[in-house]
């Protein structure tokens, strides 16, 4: 098991990033995979889904999917620095409501064979256990996938979920593919 302060500079590792926004969501979410892709070859995309805003019925609704990207870059500055700056450069200030309206939400669920907890950054993310439009995208990317300690590949643990409130854009996918793969 390899451990995120370690460094091995010819590494490459094989993250999954969920990828989500409601604020002006078609746009920012091909300005943030535009802004990933030369750094971090992007190997793959899932289908991306119309979702409900959690907690918050007068919020506009989100799109989330994930990609299957190659990164050189460790766990904590793929997301502190990588990831958050592509944030911030696209309108996302982070306060005390966690689901506030965003322009761009970049969260890294999976880091190679990472599993592990410190301050700030939880592997595999616990999202993928708690929400739908987390562990779907990401099954259709890694669907035989285990995570640690869970027995059941990925397929299974999304199959399990409540997704009536997911509604599959299939032109906005089609047209992001066309753009990045």
């Amino acid at each position: 098991m390899h451990h995120p302060g370690e460094r091995d500079p010819g590494a490459r590792h094989h993250a999954f990033i969920g990828v989500g926004a409601n604020i002006d969501p078609e746009r920012n979410i091909v300005e943030a995979l535009k802004a990933i892709r030369p750094v971090l070859p992007i190997l793959e995309i899932s289908r991306f889904y119309l979702t409900a805003p959690i907690g918050k019925e007068r919020e506009p609704w989100f799109i989330n999917g994930a990609i299957h990207v190659l990164s050189s870059l460790e766990a904590r500055p793929l997301k502190f620095s990588f990831l958050r700056g592509i944030e911030q450069r696209l309108g996302r200030t982070r306060g005390d409501d966690k689901w506030a309206a965003r322009p761009i939400d970049l969260d890294l669920l999976l880091f190679g064979d990472c599993a592990f907890e410190e301050e700030g950054l939880v592997l595999p993310s616990p999202d993928i256990l708690r929400y739908p439009f987390v562990a779907v995208p990401l099954s259709e990317l890694a669907p035989n996938l285990r995570l640690p300690g869970l027995q059941k590949p990925l397929r299974l643990i999304a199959s399990e979920m409540d997704t009536s409130g997911m509604v599959y854009l299939e032109r906005f996918t089609k047209d992001l593919a066309a753009i990045l793969l």
